[in-house]
């Protein structure tokens, strides 16, 4: 998950913390069921998966800007939340995780050219 879209070592436990999200959405061969499904006893709606460390936009809210800065928050996506519906959204400007509710995916472009010299693997 980490190779694929030049994301930074230092991110690996939000690539552990998806993999677990993604492994308890996986169906077990023997069972024919998801754990989340044993566990909640509800067949889970998997259309809002998306590809780790793909590049986001989303919507940066009044209280969090100035009164000309820009509407978009330009970020990489980092995985999912508990709650339904929140994704974690690394904001490349500001080098922290916010969580968003809406948010646009471009899963062809994966990574960002300003984490390039992060220590990354070759590429």
């Amino acid at each position: 998950m980490m190779w694929g879209p030049r994301i930074p070592v230092g991110f690996w436990l939000e690539v552990v913390r998806n993999a677990a999200y993604l492994k308890n959405r996986s169906p077990y061969r023997v069972l024919g069921i998801t754990p989340c499904e044993m566990w909640f006893k509800k067949k889970l709606n998997l259309n809002p998966l998306q590809i780790f460390g793909c590049h986001c936009y989303t919507h940066l809210e009044d209280e969090n800007r100035k009164k000309w800065d820009s509407h978009i928050l330009e970020g990489l996506f980092m995985g999912y939340l508990p709650h339904d519906g929140i994704y974690a959204v690394y904001n490349v400007n500001k080098r922290t995780i916010v969580k968003k509710r809406d948010v646009t995916f471009f899963e062809h472009i994966l990574g960002h050219p300003s984490m390039k010299g992060w220590g990354l693997a070759p590429g």
